[in-house]
């Protein structure tokens, strides 16, 4: 009875191993691979990560694990030796992908849609800024206030320039409030900024990406997906802004 019992949470355990998980291939344009939806090249989304075989080229399976960072695994001939778990680390894959390639009309961004909220969404702050529009299609004048009403950062963006907003504006575990006024339109809107250990884990996250990924796109999508799992809506949707 114990024999046939181990033999039944054998075959379990190679069933549960066996499931197919979704992932995103990510890699060279030019390369090749076999998949369950036919020979295909970067970028897109597979259903059974584990089918994955390279045919030619460089290419990743790639997804965002439960505990927030991103793994980025090498697609040989013999495929990958880790999938995600199903689910949990399936959903980032999914929601991005998705968000990608709606084809409906986009409604305003979800950062843009909170100033009444009571609790304000949470926001990160990169190395290199929070990057709230690029190629400015009009002069625009960006302005942060902190909890205490203070305006902390002022500044007017040319038309065709970026704005962005520096790291050292926004203080940990702190609520700030940011404007933007057009000629045409003038918006507001709340962020609270995640704590210094998130951030410090975030930028590890973030190094991983860059040091793995050199097509910026592809590298958008990766930090999207890293966002979406650690729950930071407004920084996924900023990393996609530009991708639509």
């Amino acid at each position: 009875m114990i024999k046939n019992f181990s033999l039944l949470i054998a075959g379990l355990v190679f069933y549960v191993g066996a499931s197919a998980s979704t992932c995103m291939v990510l890699g060279d344009k030019s390369a090749t691979i076999k998949s369950v939806e036919g020979e295909r090249s970067p970028v897109f989304v597979t259903s059974d990560c584990q089918a994955l075989r390279l045919v030619s080229g460089k290419a990743i399976a790639s997804w965002v694990g439960r505990d927030g960072k991103p793994r980025m695994i090498p697609i040989t001939l013999k495929g990958i030796d880790l999938v995600p778990q199903a689910g949990a680390e399936e959903r980032s894959v999914t929601v991005v992908w998705n968000e990608l390639s709606t084809k409906r009309e986009r409604q305003q961004p979800a950062y843009m849609r909170n100033i009444g909220d009571e609790r304000p969404p949470k926001v990160f702050a990169p190395k290199e800024g929070v990057v709230l529009f690029t190629n400015s299609e009009s002069e625009t004048r960006i302005t942060v206030e902190n909890a205490a009403g203070e305006t902390v950062f002022d500044r007017r963006i040319a038309v065709g320039d970026t704005g962005v907003i520096p790291r050292n504006v926004f203080l940990s575990d702190q609520i700030f409030k940011i404007k933007t006024l057009r000629a045409e339109s003038a918006q507001e809107w709340r962020w609270r900024v995640v704590t210094a250990a998130e951030t410090a884990n975030i930028d590890q996250s973030l190094e991983a990406i860059d040091a793995t990924i050199s097509d910026p796109i592809q590298i958008k999508l990766m930090r999207a997906m890293m966002f979406e799992q650690v729950k930071i809506r407004v920084n996924m949707e900023l990393a996609l802004q530009d991708l639509h």
